[in-house]
């Protein structure tokens, strides 16, 4: 099995709507490690790490979270290298 890092800045109304919380959901649901925190522009930081199949699922998830009042607007995405990651955070 592959496995991939890959760091995201998610744009939208993604801050103040429990998005860091229902990303770690779906996260830890598609069996990934990683952490979530807010940024000063209200964007969201995301390191998610896993089997590449479950990594890409993660982010198709994200696009459309399933709280409705979770907007996500764009994703910015790079693959990183590998981190020594052992949980899903939030920060």
């Amino acid at each position: 099995m592959t496995e991939q890092a890959v760091s995201l800045t998610v744009h939208g109304l993604v801050q103040g709507v429990g998005f860091r919380y229902t990303a770690a959901q779906l996260a830890r649901q598609h069996h990934l490690v990683g952490f979530a925190k807010n940024n000063a522009d209200g964007t969201v930081s995301l390191v998610v790490q896993g089997s590449t199949a479950m990594v890409a699922n993660f982010i198709e998830a994200i696009k459309d979270p399933p709280a409705s009042w979770i907007h996500v607007t764009g994703i910015d995405q790079q693959i990183i290298a590998l981190q020594p990651l052992e949980k899903f955070d939030i920060y």
